[in-house]
């Protein structure tokens, strides 16, 4: 990995309850390989899993403060409702959040992705870097799988909405400027802030932009 981050590093954190974010060692899958599609093949049954020892659990370790959590898990969730994962709607669940990945020629592409009970992430990609083609994105090529899997793995998962910790406040703000919506402004939408980072103005409050003397790189020495 270029960037130093492979997907077992990023499935190894996830939310837990909304308000921590810990961080545990993750699950693999056994890795598909083939030259063509035509040649992949599923991992064969293993009919002695029941004699596998289960390993004891693991503590995991809390690494984020709680209004940190809320508001990236905010950001995230966003993806889906309207970004690059937003095909995962398919699934219609409002607890979904994730991000899509994608390096330069399309080298790797993955999406991470998770619920408050699963972490998920896939990656779509050859070892040796061969671009896999100028359309493909990490939108349209792991989505789809990380979709498939989570369809099953969340079939009997109840939804659970995050609960926001004190600290964090929600304002309606301008989506142009990113400061507090005008009185009345119907295309105002609602973000969330640490208290101590609310913005404090509205569009409509700043003084208007006058015309000013420029200043030359000259005058300035």
């Amino acid at each position: 990995s270029v960037m130093g981050a492979w997907p077992s590093h990023m499935s190894q954190s996830k939310p837990a309850g909304g308000s921590d974010f810990l961080k545990g060692p993750p699950l693999g899958v056994p890795p598909i390989a083939a030259e063509t599609p035509s040649q992949v093949a599923m991992p064969e049954e293993d009919t002695d899993a029941e004699d596998v020892p289960v390993p004891d659990p693991v503590m995991a370790e809390r690494v984020l403060d709680e209004r940190n959590v809320f508001i990236m898990n905010s950001m995230l969730r966003d993806v889906i409702r309207q970004g690059t994962g937003r095909r995962a709607r398919a699934l219609n669940r409002n607890d979904l959040a994730g991000k899509t990945g994608t390096t330069n020629d399309a080298a790797d592409t993955w999406f991470n992705g998770y619920n408050q009970s699963l972490v998920a992430s896939v990656w779509v990609g050859f070892s040796n870097l061969q671009p896999l083609g100028a359309t493909e994105y990490g939108s349209n090529t792991p989505l789809p799988i990380w979709i498939d899997f989570m369809r099953v793995a969340l079939q009997n998962v109840d939804e659970v909405s995050p609960p926001q910790p004190s600290g964090v406040i929600s304002r309606k703000i301008d989506p142009e400027t990113g400061k507090l919506a005008s009185h009345g402004q119907s295309r105002g939408i609602f973000e969330y802030f640490l208290a101590e980072h609310v913005p404090e103005q509205s569009a409509a409050d700043e003084p208007p932009d006058l015309d000013t003397e420029d200043v030359k790189a000259i005058d300035l020495f």
